[in-house]
């Protein structure tokens, strides 16, 4: 006599391989999202919290006063800042004087900044805007940390 297979059993094993099948293909998806996860923390999050930009200017300015707005970049994280370029974008009310053709835009290569160590940039500006105008000052510094190219924002009022 030749052993026949229930109906209820074969459902019982095919539910069983559905379910390992299942469970494998979601540790794998877990494995892939937690090594994601930690590629971008130990690449990305790091580097940006370890920069420091502090921007020292006047609060207020009148048309046709010169003034100084004095940069410190500090990288206060474990890795060299490769390559780092600093760009300068001011208002249509203010002139870079340090710029080359007196603009509103500096682009300046500031090298690689160490572990550690303080950067400080000094910027001329003329004021001509319009009485009582807010104008904003937009920096954007740009590097290489570890392989992975950054960039950080910030603006001056």
């Amino acid at each position: 006599m030749k052993n026949k297979k229930s109906p209820q059993n074969s459902g019982s094993n095919s539910r069983r391989k559905l379910f390992k099948t299942v469970s494998l293909g979601a540790a794998f998806l877990i494995l892939i999202i937690f090594g994601i996860s930690i590629y971008f923390i130990t690449n990305y999050a790091r580097s940006d919290g370890n920069i420091q930009i502090d921007i020292n200017a006047p609060n207020k300015v009148y048309r046709g006063e010169v003034f100084n707005l004095d940069l410190n970049i500090t990288n206060r994280g474990d890795s060299l800042l490769e390559r780092a370029i600093l760009t300068i974008n001011s208002p249509s009310g203010a002139t870079i004087l340090n710029s080359l053709n007196n603009s509103n835009l500096i682009d300046e290569s500031i090298g690689d900044i160490g572990s550690g160590s303080l950067t400080k940039k000094s910027y001329r500006f003329l004021a001509h805007g319009e009485n009582d105008s807010k104008q904003i000052v937009a920096l954007k510094l740009i590097y290489i940390s570890n392989g992975t190219k950054f960039e950080i924002t910030k603006n001056h009022e």
